[in-house]
């Protein structure tokens, strides 16, 4: 999550205080440059279907990081992805029988890409 600092006042010694997201709107050439990035990422090359192959070792990785930026660039620019509604919901198409991505792997064999996370 960003957090956006603004000044409360002018001049030194002034309070910093953190602005919402929502409250934050993204305009000129910067602004420009995250519609494009968005558009782009609103294309048909970004289909759940098509994302898999592109990290086959990494089942999930380019979906999810494709349904985090487009979520991510929604909120800040206030558009909501045509692509990501169907995005997410074409997911559910390639789970495998044991209600995730990638392959069934043999008894007692692991993926370790299953077992990552953040903390």
């Amino acid at each position: 999550m960003a957090v956006v600092l603004v000044m409360a006042g002018a001049g030194w010694g002034q309070e910093w205080r953190p602005v919402e997201r929502g409250d934050v709107r993204v305009s000129g050439d910067l602004g420009h440059r995250v519609m494009l990035n968005y558009s782009r990422l609103s294309e048909g090359y970004y289909e759940a279907s098509k994302l898999e192959a592109v990290s086959p070792g990494w089942p999930g990785d380019a979906v999810g990081r494709e349904i985090l930026a487009l979520t991510l660039l929604g909120e800040e620019t206030g558009v909501e992805s045509p692509s990501l509604g169907t995005l997410i919901g074409d997911v559910g198409k390639h789970l495998n029988q044991g209600g995730y991505l990638g392959k069934v792997l043999p008894e007692g064999v692991e993926n370790e890409q299953y077992l990552s996370g953040h903390s």
